[in-house]
């Protein structure tokens, strides 16, 4: 089940990161549309489930993804 979720997450992230390449170059400076102030640039780590990795010590708080 959850490598099924993983690949949902791929997918949905893949879409995202072609349509901002699109927006970019269809309005690079986002005057048209006003794009660049809706959407931001989506990195690979910026895509992390929610708790701590395996290497991390846990302090009792969560840092959440801005996506």
């Amino acid at each position: 089940m959850f490598e099924r979720y993983k690949v949902c997450i791929s997918q949905y992230a893949a879409l995202y990161q072609h349509s901002c390449c699109a927006l970019i170059v269809l309005d690079p400076t986002g005057k048209i549309t006003g794009w660049t102030s809706r959407f931001l640039e989506l990195k690979d780590a910026d895509i992390h489930g929610l708790g701590r990795e395996e290497n991390e010590s846990s302090e009792g708080q969560t840092l959440l993804s801005w996506i």
